[in-house]
């Protein structure tokens, strides 16, 4: 049973983060990104023998918890500005906007798993516990995980500093 809930968690991390790179909407974006990060509480139980890799989980859900949230607001305060939530049409909205974009690349360091957020310390806990006890498929997950996370969290705020062609005012 422990080996079926790690192979959904990694298939969540997988196809939560390919969706939410898929998506051209920022609310969805952000939606399909939590499925993503839930599944890596599911690589917990084939790692269970670590002491370690609970730990790694109880930070991830409370990094989890704070990074989401901050994106879920920043994505509603650009909707709630723009009319939209467009990716595409995000028009340098870091112009107008700086803090909702900061809060937004912030939360994004955590749910990507770089230093020296709480989304690091989870993902490298687990990343640990993953190669002592020889699991390199959940190794690879992980990785895999955060790069596509950094893809789809660099998407949206390579948008908001580019002009878009069809521009919305203020």
């Amino acid at each position: 049973m422990a080996e079926l809930l790690g192979m959904m968690g990694a298939v969540a991390i997988l196809w939560g983060s390919v969706q939410a790179l898929r998506q051209t909407h920022l609310k969805l974006l952000v939606a399909y990104s939590t499925v993503a990060q839930i599944g890596y509480l599911f690589l917990v139980f084939p790692l269970a023998a670590s002491p370690r890799a609970w730990s790694a989980v109880a930070i991830l859900i409370l990094s989890h918890a704070l990074a989401k949230s901050a994106m879920f607001l920043a994505a509603g305060n650009l909707f709630r500005f723009g009319g939209h939530d467009r990716i595409l049409d995000l028009d340098r909205v870091v112009q107008r906007l700086p803090i909702s974009v900061f809060a937004f690349a912030l939360a994004g360091v955590a749910i990507m798993g770089l230093p020296p957020s709480g989304g690091f310390i989870s993902k490298w806990l687990l990343l640990e516990v993953a190669l002592v006890q020889g699991r390199w498929d959940l190794a690879l997950v992980i990785l895999l995980g955060g790069l596509i996370a950094a893809l789809y969290v660099f998407k949206v705020l390579g948008r908001c500093f580019t002009q878009a062609k069809v521009t919305h005012e203020p």
